[in-house]
């Protein structure tokens, strides 16, 4: 079984490492097609031309770092790049969370996910709470629901996209819908540039989800779960929503919780 493994924090992120190490440990061969540096929130974009140039990747089969968008790399490594079709298509791990409706329309982590459930083939979306980006202090607690989720796909048919979404210390998992979100980032200008003022509190400030939401689960120690699909788009069928389930069962195993 192959699977494409890819990220929008770039191809040196260490999140990037753990998903390809959790992958071969799961008997997987791995190809990775990453961008070369940051390209966060850039959704589902696709840009043409795609500078693409072959790299050694520990762990990986086949290698390769682009300048663009996650999304259009995927692309690209499912209709040209790759001469064997991934049983899924991986993307993370994304150093912070991605909850919420508009998280699953800017994150270029889901995007890349989204991508491949739109060329036919499974895809899946890590993410888990960090601080900051650097080394994961959960690793293997990551790696260990990687596995499970990366287990419970195989064999699953294409079309269907998974975010999933790992808080500190998981009391469960549950399959889960999108929330509401509001960001109150507070901006401000350097020169002619204007950046955001980067504020713990400013992340996902609804005062209260909505129950059986993703950021509900998240705020309760639960992994989420949260099925995306292709037709209609972003919405999940019927299929989406079992697979999601059965991943949930995949991981509340591997954890025993």
């Amino acid at each position: 079984m192959l699977a494409l493994a890819t990220n929008d924090d770039g191809i040196r992120s260490s999140g990037l490492q753990i998903l390809v190490g959790a992958l071969a440990r799961s008997g997987y061969r791995v190809a990775v097609a990453a961008p070369a540096g940051d390209a966060s929130g850039l959704g589902k974009s696709i840009r043409f031309p795609l500078r693409v140039r072959p790299v050694e990747y520990l762990g990986a089969d086949l290698a390769w770092e682009a300048d663009g968008p996650p999304a259009s790399i995927v692309y690209a490594a499912l209709n040209h790049l790759l001469s064997e079709r991934p049983t899924i298509v991986a993307s993370g791990v994304n150093h912070g969370p991605n909850l919420g409706a508009s998280d699953m329309l800017t994150s270029a982590t889901i995007g890349a996910a989204l991508e491949a459930a739109f060329q036919g083939v499974i895809g899946l979306a890590f993410s888990h709470w960090m601080r900051a980006p650097g080394p994961f202090p959960d690793s293997d607690l990551v790696s260990r629901v990687i596995a499970a989720v990366a287990r419970a796909a195989s064999g699953w048919e294409g079309g269907v996209a998974l975010s999933i979404n790992i808080p500190r210390s998981p009391r469960g998992a549950v399959a889960a819908r999108p929330a509401y979100n509001r960001y109150a980032v507070r901006l401000r200008r350097v020169g002619d540039t204007i950046v955001p003022v980067m504020e713990e509190s400013r992340i996902y400030s609804n005062s209260e989800p909505a129950e059986g939401t993703d950021l509900w689960a998240f705020r309760r120690g639960l992994i989420s779960v949260v099925p995306l699909g292709t037709d209609p788009p972003v919405c999940p069928d019927e299929r989406g929503w079992r697979l999601a389930w059965r991943v949930v069962e995949s991981i509340e195993e591997e954890l025993r919780i």
